[in-house]
């Protein structure tokens, strides 16, 4: 699961005073390439917000999360990231490399600190790690916490998901 975190705070707001709200308005897309530089997956995603002005301190406060499924085989990868800010027509972009190792025996994915669990809306996607059965018809998606910084009096669960070996039930 590739997931990118936008602070809010970075993002330009549009005041719509007849309405009594702020826009903010967030486009991404990300290109995964393999170790030879080929595009092996694409991802794009246009996030608009409309925020009551009675909320948009607390907005700023928070982040954009955009999440993408992706089935890589073993390898090495490079994943180019441009975030679009449509209100004030501002772009950042960013590089990140990791490997994608061959599972040998029983897998562990990568331990990711909480911030949430949200109620799933619409169809469940089982391709999706960050979604599991949480109790009788109570699916939920686990929304990471990407900060690097945690207050001294957090208490944060953690969230990582079990892979069985190819050779064991």
């Amino acid at each position: 699961e590739l997931v990118f975190e936008v602070p809010a705070r970075s993002l330009g707001s549009s005041a719509q005073p007849d309405r009594k709200r702020h826009r903010i308005h967030a486009s991404i897309l990300a290109l995964v390439k393999d170790a030879s530089g080929q595009v092996v997956e694409k991802f794009s995603q246009d996030s608009p917000y409309e925020i009551p002005d009675e909320n948009l301190a607390s907005a700023e406060n928070s982040s954009v999360l955009f999440t993408h499924s992706v089935n890589l085989p073993p390898g090495h990868y490079r994943v180019d990231t441009a975030v679009l800010d449509r209100e004030t027509k501002h772009v950042s972009t960013d590089s990140i490399e990791f490997n994608n190792p061959e599972p040998k025996g029983v897998g562990l994915s990568s331990i990711v600190l909480i911030q949430r669990l949200d109620p799933v809306k619409g169809r469940a996607d089982d391709t999706n790690p960050f979604q599991f059965q949480a109790g009788e018809g109570q699916r939920r998606e686990v929304i990471p916490e990407l900060s690097a910084t945690l207050k001294a009096d957090a208490h944060p669960y953690v969230y990582f998901v079990i892979y069985p070996g190819k050779s064991s039930p």
